[in-house]
């Protein structure tokens, strides 16, 4: 977008207040404006739509004017000017718009609108798991989630922990299977005790291990650095010696009394 054209927003919505006067009122004046200071031209004609709105949505969005600001959105994209990118970054702002009004629905329904327009837009993903969250929609949030981390990754980026954290929190809120895969790509992609912690508790909550498979999580535990309470030892101890492993067993409870 050239000088003049953000010049032209810029005073549109300092000097007639595109906030407090009509649509119509505010066409005239910066068509005026752009006549009298000679940045008129035949493109500019084609853009006035464009650029009224563009000053429109933000004093709609700072009126908090949702249902205006909408319509202006629709315009905007509808023209074609703008690509797919800006165009989903613009309902990706409404969504959030509506996330702050603690208006749901149309917050995930913004937000979708953004996903159809850019496939690719990571961003708005997790803004839909959230918006799908807080309407309890638990199972559709995790893999809202799942689908910002496939889009993270097949665009080469590492998905911030944060995000994997949230994923896994969602989906396992959520009792959904989705949490075992979401817990391993979390502590492959960030490795610690607490992560291997979390994950190898989600796996022994949602799959049920048998004694055997007990024994072989707290074993990965201890090699991780995750197995650190006497409690835990315990259960290691006991999950060995039902095993016959008495050496194994002896060597936990050594290991937790220390």
């Amino acid at each position: 977008m050239s000088a003049a054209v953000v010049i032209i927003i810029v005073v549109a919505a300092l000097t007639f207040g595109v906030a407090a006067v009509s649509f119509a009122t505010s066409y005239g004046a910066l068509y005026a404006y752009a006549r009298d200071t000679g940045l008129y031209s035949e493109r500019l004609t084609r853009l006035w739509p464009l650029l009224l709105d563009g000053a429109f949505i933000v004093a709609q969005l700072a009126a908090k004017d949702d249902a205006s600001t909408a319509a202006a959105i629709e315009t905007m994209v509808g023209s074609g000017y703008l690509d797919a990118a800006k165009s989903a970054a613009l309902y990706r702002g409404l969504g959030g718009s509506f996330y702050n009004d603690k208006k749901y629905p149309q917050a995930a329904a913004a937000y979708r609108k953004a996903m159809a327009l850019d496939p690719n837009d990571s961003a708005s993903a997790p803004l839909l798991g959230e918006s799908l969250f807080a309407q309890g929609q638990k199972a559709e949030a995790a893999a809202a989630f799942q689908r910002a981390i496939q889009l993270k990754t097949a665009a080469g980026q590492k998905p911030d922990e944060a995000l994997l954290k949230r994923a896994v929190a969602v989906a396992y809120d959520a009792q959904s299977p989705a949490a075992i895969e979401l817990a391993r790509q979390w502590v492959t992609a960030y490795p610690s005790p607490g992560s291997w912690s979390d994950a190898i508790a989600i796996y022994t909550n949602l799959s049920r291990p048998d004694v055997e498979g007990r024994l072989d999580l707290l074993r990965l535990k201890q090699v991780t650095g995750a197995l650190n309470s006497g409690g835990e030892y315990a259960q290691y101890a006991r999950a060995a010696a039902e095993q016959n492993n008495f050496n194994e067993a002896h060597a936990a409870f050594e290991a937790g009394v220390a």
